[in-house]
């Protein structure tokens, strides 16, 4: 199967790019791979690290950004492939050296295990947006010339899969109604915490470590 990889490498710019990621020192992967995973800021973790090095870990975070991307959309396999079939062959080290940087970790992992269940089961909401309505009426029984504009909430709720035959609800909230449930929210979230905090931390995915891969 062909992925994006094919299209970017079209462009001498990536082409570029990806040379640089290729040629990172063992050093630099575990620089990279720690800012790609949000452990801190690429400048700040390569502090020590020489000013033509930074700039090389520079060019190659957005390419293993978008390399990762195009890895969880397609599949690593797929991936590797259409770079070995555009790139060309490479040695063996330097094909395991990219396929350690593009291989999921195990927080990676961890966290799409959590993304699964929690988007599993029932339709996920997608997109959330709110437009005001002005709408005009008339400011009394017996008027039929003096109007005056009403705002009106309109509300409309997007999923990933249909909802009463449609993949979007569209509904009105009266200014009343849309303070109330910015109310709802609030206690929901204050519940939301009241709740993990009777909750072992243990007992919660996200704080247990990342299983190591078996080797």
């Amino acid at each position: 199967m062909s992925t994006f990889f094919g299209d970017l490498w079209k462009l001498s710019g990536f082409r570029n790019s990806f040379a640089a990621l290729q040629t990172l020192t063992p050093e630099g992967v575990s620089i990279l791979m720690q800012a790609v995973e949000g452990s801190g800021n690429l400048d700040d973790l390569a502090a020590d690290r020489s000013s033509s090095e930074l700039d090389q870990l520079r060019i190659a975070l957005p390419v293993l950004r978008t390399l990762r991307g195009i890895r969880d959309a397609d599949g690593l396999g797929a991936l590797l492939d259409d770079i070995e079939a555009n790139a060309g062959p490479a040695s063996e080290p330097a094909k395991k050296a990219i396929e350690a940087i593009l291989a999921e970790t195990p927080a990676e992992a961890r966290q799409r295990r959590i993304n699964y269940v929690q988007r599993s089961a029932l339709p996920v909401l997608t997109r959330l947006s709110v437009d005001v309505d002005l709408r005009a009426a008339s400011s009394g029984a017996n008027s039929d010339e003096d109007f005056g504009l009403v705002p009106v909430l309109v509300v409309r709720l997007e999923f990933d899969e249909n909802v009463a035959g449609s993949d979007a609800i569209v509904f009105q909230v009266t200014e009343e109604d849309a303070a109330e449930l910015v109310k709802t929210i609030a206690r929901t979230t204050k519940l939301r915490k009241e709740i993990l905090s009777r909750v072992p931390d243990d007992l919660l995915l996200s704080n247990l470590p990342p299983e190591e891969p078996k080797q």
